[in-house]
């Protein structure tokens, strides 16, 4: 999907969909949450370390694989916390709802299950 695009525009698409997606104030909240937009997001971010792993910088290619980790972030995880206390559609959704919500609010970076059932939890309270 990405093949065409050298590593500048890679990085910069990439940076852009961070700010799409995680703005204090989005200009689009619908984005935060897109299934669309979180595919395109770990697309990014897999292209990027395919790059890397080509031009054999497997340092590079670590760093990305620590970078997407959940558990890592720290402004992220508070603004998808805000950004879920604020859904009014939040309490009708089903658990299986919220959790496919919640990868896609959280793309690119990987959450665990236990990851996932703790900020489910922590907003639910």
């Amino acid at each position: 999907m990405f093949e065409s695009l050298s590593i500048e525009q890679l990085l910069i698409l990439q940076r852009a969909l961070l700010e799409a997606k995680f703005l204090a104030e989005p200009r689009d909240p619908a984005l935060q949450g897109s299934p669309i937009l979180a595919e395109l997001s770990f697309g990014v971010v897999q292209a990027i370390k395919d790059h890397y792993a080509r031009v054999g910088d497997r340092g590079r290619v670590q760093q990305w694989i620590d970078w997407s980790q959940w558990h890592r972030r720290t402004i992220e995880k508070d603004l998808v916390r805000d950004h879920l206390r604020s859904l009014e559609k939040w309490n009708q959704m089903s658990e299986e709802v919220r959790m496919a919500y919640v990868r896609s609010l959280v793309a690119p970076f990987v959450i665990t299950p236990e990851e996932l059932g703790e900020l489910i939890g922590s907003v639910s309270e």
